[in-house]
């Protein structure tokens, strides 16, 4: 799961950091506005903001009824970076790309992948993911699949008869 935001906020009294976030894995779609938000390390408070990771993602955005480039927030008042200046200033995202995700039902909240998704097979190995969002094993031996529900050979059989209703 995936929050908009990793953010410190400015009036902060009780010493809050956002220090060591991983991203990864995610398929962050129809977000509205940006794609996500990483605040910059405040000057008067070094190392509030620090060592945070955003990498192996899929993003996917709708505008106007057509596939658009996904933007990355820089701050609340100054607009936004384009994909290739968020890449370049914070090093984040190398492995991640934008592209519709091919969720089966994304009206019935059915966010399985159809067999023809970019996001098979794209993600990053971790330890500490093991299960996807129903419980079922992630791979070994390959990539996982971005998002939530691992995508498996089994799941074409209930996509086809969902397809069919």
């Amino acid at each position: 799961m995936l929050f908009r935001s990793l953010r410190y906020h400015p009036y902060d009294r009780h010493g809050h950091r956002v220090v060591r976030n991983k991203i990864h894995n995610n398929i962050v779609a129809h977000n509205g506005g940006s794609q996500i938000f990483i605040t910059p390390d405040p000057k008067d408070k070094p190392g509030y903001v620090k060592n945070n990771v955003s990498d192996y993602n899929l993003f996917f955005a709708i505008q106007d009824g057509q596939e658009a480039v996904g933007r990355w927030d820089k701050t609340q008042i100054n607009g936004t970076y384009s994909t290739e200046e968020w890449f370049k200033i914070y090093g984040f995202d190398e492995h991640s790309f934008q592209a519709n995700p091919r969720f089966v039902s994304p009206g019935m909240f059915d966010f399985r992948l159809q067999v023809d998704s970019p996001a098979i097979g794209q993600g990053l190995p971790l330890d500490d993911v093991t299960d996807d969002f129903f419980g079922r094993k992630r791979p070994s031996g390959r990539a996982p699949s971005l998002g939530a529900v691992e995508y498996l050979p089994d799941d074409i059989f209930q996509i086809m008869q969902h397809t069919l209703k």
